[in-house]
C-alpha cells in the first residue's frame, strides 16, 4: 500500500491508528463495551519506495501496542474484545530541497555576512558561486543579476541539487575551490574544507540544517581573516598564514558536546587497576658505541639505502627492586666488548671452548640444564642430518658422526611399499616387500599406557586425541 502511494505522489509521510473494541465486567455484573482509537504512531518520511524499511513498520505496530499497554496497565479492568480496523494515513510530503527560497535565522541576516539568494529552481549552489564572483553592492540576492553568467561555470556532470560529495568534482572542472560550513546551536562548523590551494576564487557556502546550501558568506566590517579549518579568526593574512602550515595537516575539526542524560556527559575514573603497586620492577640500560663505517656514497640520483653507523655493544647493567626486601637484587653491571653475549653467559657452558676465547669460562662446567656448543666455538664446516639425532658434521679437521637416543643393535626392519611400475610398456601397481627407512620411525605417538606408541599418520591417534 505504501509503495502504490509513492508511485502516485513520490514523497509522502505516514502513520497508522488502530480502531480496537474493549470491553469489561461492572460491578453490577453487566458488560460495558468500548471503542477507543489508539493514536497515532510516530510519523515517518519516505521520498521513494526504496525507503520503506521493515523496522520502521515494526517500529509503528510496536508504538501502538506499548499505548494499549499502558492503557490496560491503568487498572481500568479492560480487556481486547476485537480490533475493528487499523488505519494507515498518507499525506503528500514536500521537503524544502536545494530548490527553495526560506529567510535565514535572524541572528544570521542581522550579521549582513550572508547573501540569500532568491531563487525557486534547484540552482542554488551555482547562484551563491556566482554571486561571489560577481559581486555586487545593490540587490545581491536577486537571482536576476546572475543569469548573465551562468555559462561561465563548468557543472557537466554534477547534477541538481548539488550535494557536497559532488563537489569536489566541481573544483576539479573549474578555477574555484569551495568550502561549506554548517550551523548549528548558534555555532558554525566546517563541514568540508578544499584540498585545492591557489585556485582564482575561494568560495565559502553555508549549509544550514534543512538541507539546503546558501548563498556565500562575505566580510563583515572587521577586518578579521578565519581559518577554514578550524574558524579560528586573526587580524592579519601573515599570522594566518603562519597556523595554516599546521592547521591544514588535520582535517575539519567540529567541537561536540555529549548530550545531557545520555551516560556520556559524565567523565569518571575506571582504571582502578593502574592505582595498585606493581610486585617488582626492573630497572634496565643498555649502552653501545657508535662506529662509524666507511663506505662509498651512492649515486644521489637514484634510490638507495646505505650503513653509515654500527652499534657495538659496550656494556649493560639492571636491578631487581621488589616491594618485599628479600626479593630485592644487587645492580648487575657489565662493561666490556660482547656485551649482548655476556648478559646471556649464564646460559651456557663454555667450558669446552678454547682457552684463549673470550668466551672460555668453567663456572658452568658440567651443569645440568645448559646450553653447551658441540663444536667449542669452531665454525661447522658442513652438515648431514639423517634423522633426528643422527647426524655427521665436519669442522675444523674433525669429523663427527652422532647418533644419539636410538638402539645400538642394528635390525633389518622389511617395509612393505605400494609403486607404480611399468613392465614391457604396461603400468602394474606393484606391492614390495623389502628393508627400507621408514618416516614414521623418527618420532612416534606415545599410548596413555606409556609403553606402547604408534607412527604419526596412524588413523587411531585421530580418536585418541578427540578422547
Amino acid at each position: 500500500m505504501l509503495a502504490e502511494r509513492c508511485d502516485k505522489v513520490k514523497h509522502l509521510k505516514w502513520y497508522i491508528n488502530v480502531h480496537v473494541e474493549l470491553s469489561r465486567e461492572t460491578n453490577e455484573g453487566e458488560v460495558d463495551n468500548s471503542r477507543p482509537y489508539f493514536k497515532k504512531s510516530n510519523t515517518y518520511i519516505l521520498l521513494s519506495k526504496t525507503d520503506i524499511k521493515d523496522d520502521d513498520i515494526n517500529e509503528a505496530f510496536q508504538k501502538q501496542f506499548k499505548s494499549f499497554d499502558e492503557y490496560i496497565a491503568r487498572g481500568s479492568g479492560w480487556t481486547l474484545k476485537q480490533v475493528i480496523n487499523m488505519e494507515l494515513h498518507t499525506i503528500q510530503f514536500r521537503p524544502i530541497g536545494g530548490s527553495s527560497y526560506f529567510r535565514i535565522p535572524e541572528t544570521l541576516e542581522k550579521s549582513h555576512a550572508i547573501i540569500n539568494i532568491k531563487n525557486d529552481d534547484k540552482k542554488c549552489f551555482l547562484w551563491s558561486v556566482l554571486a561571489h564572483i560577481h559581486t555586487k553592492s545593490k540587490n545581491a540576492n536577486r537571482i536576476s543579476q546572475y543569469i548573465r553568467y551562468e555559462k561561465e561555470l563548468n557543472m557537466s556532470g554534477i547534477a541538481y541539487p548539488v550535494q557536497v560529495k559532488q563537489i569536489p568534482k566541481f573544483e576539479n572542472q573549474n578555477d574555484i575551490s569551495i568550502n561549506v560550513l554548517g550551523y548549528e546551536n548558534n555555532e558554525f562548523f566546517p563541514i568540508y574544507i578544499s584540498q585545492h590551494k591557489g585556485k582564482k576564487h575561494e568560495v565559502d557556502l553555508l549549509y544550514l540544517t534543512k538541507r539546503r546550501l546558501l548563498s556565500r558568506t562575505k566580510n563583515s566590517g572587521r577586518a578579521y581573516k578565519f581559518c577554514r579549518y578550524c574558524l579560528r579568526g586573526f587580524t592579519s593574512q601573515r599570522v594566518l598564514e603562519k597556523h595554516l602550515r599546521y592547521c591544514s595537516k588535520h582535517d575539519a575539526q567540529h567541537v561536540e558536546f555529549p548530550v545531557k542524560d545520555s551516560g556520556e556527559d559524565i567523565v569518571e575514573f575506571d582504571d582502578y587497576s593502574k592505582q595498585m603497586k606493581v610486585p617488582f620492577v626492573i630497572y634496565c640500560d643498555f649502552e653501545a658505541f657508535a662506529c662509524s663505517l666507511d663506505t662509498c656514497y651512492p649515486n644521489p640520483n637514484q634510490p638507495s639505502s646505505t650503513a653509515t653507523t654500527n652499534y657495538e655493544a659496550c656494556g649493560y647493567g639492571y636491578q631487581l627492586v621488589c616491594e618485599t626486601e628479600q626479593y630485592s637484587k644487587a645492580p648487575v653491571i657489565y662493561r666490556g666488548l660482547n656485551a649482548y653475549m655476556e648478559k646471556d653467559k649464564h646460559l651456557f657452558d663454555f667450558s669446552n671452548y678454547d682457552k684463549n676465547h673470550f668466551l672460555f669460562d668453567k663456572t658452568y662446567a658440567k651443569k645440568p640444564g645448559l646450553f653447551k656448543d658441540e663444536t667449542g666455538g669452531v665454525p661447522i664446516k658442513q652438515f648431514v642430518g639423517l634423522r633426528s639425532k643422527m647426524y655427521s658434521l665436519t669442522y675444523g679437521d674433525v669429523e663427527q658422526k652422532r647418533a644419539k637416543g636410538i638402539v645400538k643393535s642394528v635390525k633389518n626392519v622389511r617395509r612393505q611399499q605400494n609403486l607404480i611400475q611399468s613392465r614391457k610398456h604396461k603400468l602394474q601397481m606393484v606391492s614390495v616387500n623389502k628393508v627400507a627407512l621408514s618416516a614414521f620411525d623418527d618420532k612416534r605417538y606415545v599410548m596413555d599406557n606409556g609403553v606402547d606408541t604408534l607412527a604419526f599418520g596412524h588413523f587411531k591417534i585421530k580418536d585418541l586425541v578427540d578422547k
